[in-house]
C-alpha cells in the first residue's frame, strides 16, 4: 500500500516537472516571427492610383472693420527683446512602473535650441516562482539516494528520491526562519 502512494505522489510530481517544462518552453516560443523560404513566392496585389480634379470658383466678400476703440498697453521693449533672446531651460518627467525619463528642452528666439533625453530603468527584483534541484545523499549505510527537490513560492520544498536499495522516499520541508536580504 504505502509503495503505491509513493508511485502516486512520484508520477504527481513528475507530471509537475513536465508542466513547468513545458510552460517554459512555450513562454519562451511566442512571438517569433516566420520570414518566408528563400524560393517562395509571394503575391502583392497590384496598386492603381485614380485622381480627379473638380475646379470651382467662390467669390468671398472682402469685409475690413476698423477697430472700434484703441487701448495702449504700456510694454517694456528691452525686457520683451531680452527675453526673447534668453535660453530657458524646461524639464518634463514622465515616469511608470519601470522606467523613469527626463526631457529636458532649451529654448531661445522661439525656437528650439536642444532637447535631451534621460532614461532611468527601475530595477525590480522577482523571485522565481518554482525551482527544482536534483541532488545526492549518502549515508552510513552505503546507501546512495538520488533527489528531486521543488520549491515554491511560499518556500516549501518537497523531495522525492530513490535509493540503491531501490526504496523510494518523500520528504515535506516547511521554512522556520526566514530573513529578508537588506538592500
Amino acid at each position: 500500500m504505502v509503495k503505491y502512494i509513493f508511485l502516486i505522489l512520484f508520477s504527481v510530481l513528475f507530471a509537475a516537472l513536465l508542466l513547468v517544462v513545458f510552460t517554459h518552453k512555450c513562454q519562451q516560443q511566442t512571438g517569433k516571427y516566420q520570414q518566408p523560404k528563400a524560393n517562395q513566392w509571394i503575391s502583392i496585389p497590384p496598386v492603381t492610383n485614380t485622381t480627379d480634379t473638380v475646379l470651382k470658383t467662390v467669390y468671398v466678400p472682402l469685409v475690413q472693420k476698423q477697430p472700434s476703440d484703441t487701448v495702449f498697453i504700456g510694454a517694456d521693449t528691452a525686457q520683451i527683446i531680452n527675453s526673447f533672446f534668453t535660453q530657458k531651460l524646461y524639464k518634463q518627467l514622465y515616469s511608470d512602473p519601470y522606467l523613469d525619463i527626463e526631457v529636458t528642452d532649451s529654448i531661445a528666439e522661439n525656437s528650439l535650441i536642444t532637447q535631451s533625453v534621460r532614461y532611468t530603468p527601475k530595477t525590480t527584483s522577482l523571485a522565481p516562482l518554482i525551482q527544482v534541484w536534483a541532488g545526492v545523499t549518502a549515508d552510513t549505510r552505503n546507501r546512495v539516494t538520488f533527489n528531486l527537490f521543488l520549491k515554491d513560492k511560499k518556500d516549501y520544498l518537497l523531495a522525492l528520491g530513490y535509493s540503491t536499495d531501490k526504496a523510494f522516499c518523500i520528504s515535506v520541508a516547511f521554512p522556520i526562519i526566514k530573513k529578508q536580504a537588506n538592500n
